[in-house]
């Protein structure tokens, strides 16, 4: 497609960037770093020079993605905050505002900010209720990211409340039969062990065994 594009085309058009900008995100989803990189850059350009108007948060936050994943945090929060920002300027798309969000969030919690991660996950969640409904998987996602968060800071009744709540949206989503119900059975686990509450935490952890196993997952 890309090369058709450039034949009729030439190299400068709309058309060719939001080609590259696809392009750029299957060399993402290889794993292709520097080829992923090289064309998203290349989309940017020509789209802010061409369309200005037009949003680019895909891209951005696509070139956020390839940074976290070289480990390189500040580059990559850098990325996901421009993409929030360019939403926002541009009346962008809903459920991209939610991603940008969401994935500042889950940088920030890999950097242990946990403020800013509680911020702006819960912007995320509140978002993603009004977007999606309230039993949809991003929502339930977004629950138990805020709820290793609250985990992690010590607020054990509000991560209950968060972990439960990403259970049974996957529970009405999925049934009992399914891995993301075993992973929030465990995230209920750890959260009965941090209170020192041993039955309750055995019992999770047991059920969340027992379902892994049964999936065929090696989940030690």
């Amino acid at each position: 497609a890309l090369k058709t594009q450039r034949v009729s085309k030439g190299d400068d058009s709309v058309g060719i960037a939001m080609t590259l900008g696809n392009l750029g995100a299957v060399y993402l989803q290889q794993n292709k770093l520097e080829e992923a990189e090289k064309v998203l850059h290349e989309a940017l350009d020509i789209k802010r020079r061409l369309a200005p108007t037009m949003p680019v948060a895909d891209i951005l936050n696509n070139l956020g993605n390839c940074a976290n994943i070289r480990g390189e945090l500040e580059a990559s929060l850098i990325y996901y905050e421009d993409a929030l920002e360019d939403l926002r300027a541009k009346n962008g798309r809903k459920a991209d505002e939610i991603n940008a969000l969401f994935n500042i969030g889950r940088l920030e919690v890999q950097r242990q900010h946990w403020t800013k991660a509680m911020i702006a996950l819960s912007e995320a969640w509140r978002l993603a209720r009004e977007h999606y409904g309230t039993n949809h998987p991003f929502v339930a996602q977004t629950l138990d990211l805020m709820g290793f968060v609250q985990l992690s800071t010590s607020k054990f009744d509000d991560a209950m409340v968060s972990f439960t709540g990403a259970l049974a949206i996957f529970r009405r989503l999925h049934g009992p039969m399914h891995l993301e119900v075993a992973n929030s059975l465990f995230n209920v686990g750890m959260v009965r062990e941090a209170k020192e509450e041993l039955s309750d935490a055995w019992e999770a952890y047991t059920t969340a065994r027992d379902l892994y196993s049964r999936l065929g997952t090696d989940n030690e």
